[in-house]
């Protein structure tokens, strides 16, 4: 489709060629035009098939002929805007921003290279630098939707990082604590949890096994108190026979390992990525399981 496009357009200048040659014949001063029209209008036929591979998705094919008219000639900010495109969608955002930053500094309100800088920061993850550059746009075109669509929805990325807990921290990559700890559902397990006496040994042994290094006790064995006593009342038989595990024992169990080995695991990570947070939470674990009365008080 592309070829076809281009050669078309050959065979229109083979077509004006011969009416060129009869004026030339007669008004040779008209050459210097006739070099200065068969150069543009072939810079003109470049930058279009440019053009057009972008629609086609032939990006490669695009920065190829983006670049070959930059060279005839550069002083023109559309066409670093438009290989700045090409780039974005080759992933090379690195040159797409400079690209926008050359058609700037050849037009400095050209508004589509800030639109187009724009989306090259977002796609690095730059969100505050994307957000200036689609303000500047929309100052320079306050009409474009779709600027402000995608300055909208780069504000919101903005507000998510600035307002995510332990943001950077490193703990849990990509998981929203905030939304767990303010889940009603779970704030209500968690003050059920702490008033359980045997939690409270389980999560101190937790925090003094992993933040001293010293080994867990055997805290563990007294989690799931209702369960684990009505399993150790039935681990000895008269013959001293161990009976079968019931469904109820054995599923019970193995998950709270899994809570524990999860446990350790975070707690490991905290320790390696924020140590100071790791020192505040350890100091305030020992001075509320060293109060005989931190159970039974209600929050």
């Amino acid at each position: 489709m592309i070829k076809h496009r281009f050669l078309i357009s050959l065979q229109f200048l083979r077509n004006r060629l011969p009416l060129l040659h009869r004026n030339l014949v007669k008004k040779p001063s008209l050459w210097l035009k006739l070099l200065k029209i068969k150069a543009a209008y072939f810079l003109l036929i470049i930058f279009s098939l440019g053009n057009l591979c972008m629609k086609e998705n032939q990006f490669e094919e695009a920065l190829a002929c983006y670049t070959k008219a930059i060279e005839l000639s550069p002083n023109y900010a559309v066409y670093y805007c438009n290989r700045a495109a090409a780039y974005s969608r080759l992933n090379e955002h690195h040159k797409a921003i400079e690209d926008c930053h050359r058609a700037l500094k050849i037009d400095p309100n050209y508004s589509k290279a800030y639109g187009r800088l724009g989306i090259a920061y977002s796609s690095l993850g730059e969100h505050a630098k994307a957000a200036a550059a689609y303000r500047k746009r929309l100052e320079l075109d306050p009409t474009n939707e779709n600027c402000q669509q995608n300055l909208n929805l780069t504000e919101e990325r903005l507000g998510e990082t600035r307002n995510a807990p332990s943001s950077g921290s490193g703990v849990g990559s990509g998981f929203d604590f905030g939304a767990v700890l303010n889940n009603p559902m779970m704030q209500n397990i968690a003050f059920q949890l702490l008033r359980d006496p045997h939690a409270q040994n389980v999560m101190a042994d937790l925090f003094s096994s992993t933040f001293s290094g010293a080994p867990p006790s055997n805290a563990n064995a007294n989690v799931a108190s209702p369960m684990a006593d009505a399993a150790t009342s039935n681990q000895n038989t008269p013959n001293g026979d161990h009976p079968p595990a019931s469904s109820e024992q054995t599923t019970s169990q193995p998950n709270m390992d899994q809570f524990m080995r999860l446990g350790q695991q975070l707690a490991q990570q905290l320790r390696a990525t924020n140590p100071q947070l790791v020192d505040q939470l350890r100091q305030n674990f020992q001075s509320s399981f060293s109060s005989p009365d931190a159970t039974d008080s209600a929050p």
